[in-house]
């Protein structure tokens, strides 16, 4: 398959009370280009995640994450090191 048949999927999920992405508020499949201007609006002021992904044919990729290293303190000075993929993070203006 040549490049111009890759589309692209994007997705829009709420923050959640504890930071975690909620609902999806918006999504789009099979979008053409690596740009996209929303056809409808968000909240004001408000926090979300947005995510995308890649597809040719009906191979579908993976959801786009960044990782997120957490160095945790635990008792007798000993640190748990992990990691988490978080979709990308950001805020409407008021």
């Amino acid at each position: 398959m040549s490049d111009s048949e890759t589309r692209y999927d994007l997705a829009i999920f709420e923050k959640t009370s504890s930071g975690k992405p909620g609902k999806s508020v918006y999504y789009r499949e099979g979008l053409q280009n690596t740009e996209h201007k929303l056809d409808e609006k968000l909240r004001p002021d408000t926090d979300y995640y947005w995510s995308v992904r890649s597809r040719r044919g009906v191979i579908i990729g993976e959801w786009s994450t960044y990782d997120h290293k957490l160095l945790v303190p635990i008792p007798f000075g000993v640190y748990y090191q992990g990691q988490e993929s978080l979709y990308f993070p950001f805020k409407t203006p008021p």
